[in-house]
């Protein structure tokens, strides 16, 4: 079982070289990324508001589609300063594929089989796992011939506590609801934190275990107190 410890931050400097939707490699060089909730008025962007609560306004009006509430992942660069309390930005770019899973609590671990064992991959760079007050943010890979068929969802069960006290040990579950397996998937998925918020006390380390597609079961690790950073913005510079 491999370990990896990853530790939020307001900015990371990264140059950003990624995977499409297909995997084919492609580069894309961005100022920024963030995960984002839309403010959408008469099918204009009024503003986008991070998990953490930092407010994002285009300068120029843009629509892309998006809806009131819709939750995406927008690229751009910073018009002004990087500190203002308002950022004014200017959108390059929105990636609305996102998979939206469930957390829920489980009276024992065997019940995680109804939720489905299927192998998820997860990238690390650039597209890193991230938690921030609202959620746990990973990009996740999975074969499949619908990927609208797949549902994730995160779980705790009492009865699998494997990393220790100062852990909260929690399983994330696949269930591809039968789909095929002909081509790489790879997507957004932000699964809910407040599920656990109470189960924190006493804590240092939230540990998920992901059962990878070709590496076995992997755990990604993020402390406790990082779910109170303030941010959400990263920096992408070549």
């Amino acid at each position: 079982m491999k370990r990896i410890s990853l530790i939020a931050a307001i900015v990371l400097s990264f140059f950003a070289v990624s995977c499409n939707k297909d995997g084919k490699d492609q580069v894309e060089v961005y100022s920024y990324y963030s995960i984002v909730t839309a403010n959408v008025s008469d099918a204009t962007v009024d503003s986008f508001v991070t998990d953490e609560g930092r407010v994002l306004t285009p300068v120029k009006p843009v629509s892309f589609g998006l809806k009131d509430q819709q939750r995406a992942v927008i690229y751009f660069t910073v018009d002004g300063s990087l500190e203002a309390e308002e950022l004014k930005i200017n959108l390059l770019k929105v990636d609305t594929d996102m998979i939206v899973g469930e957390s829920c609590r489980l009276a024992q671990i065997s019940d995680a089989a109804d939720f489905g064992n299927e192998g998820t991959s997860f990238n690390l760079y650039p597209r890193n796992p991230q938690m921030s007050s609202k959620y746990f943010n990973f990009y996740v890979g999975f074969n499949c011939d619908n990927y609208n068929l797949h549902n994730f969802k995160l779980v705790y069960a009492p009865d699998y506590q494997p990393s220790g006290e100062k852990f909260l040990d929690l399983v994330l579950c696949h269930d591809a609801n039968s789909d095929g397996y002909a081509r790489e998937w790879w997507t957004w998925l932000s699964l809910p934190v407040d599920e656990f918020k109470e189960l924190f006390d006493g804590k240092e380390t939230v540990r998920i275990h992901i059962k990878t597609r070709m590496n076995g079961v992997q755990t990604v690790d993020f402390k406790v107190p990082e779910a109170e950073t303030k941010g959400g913005v990263y920096l992408y510079q070549n």
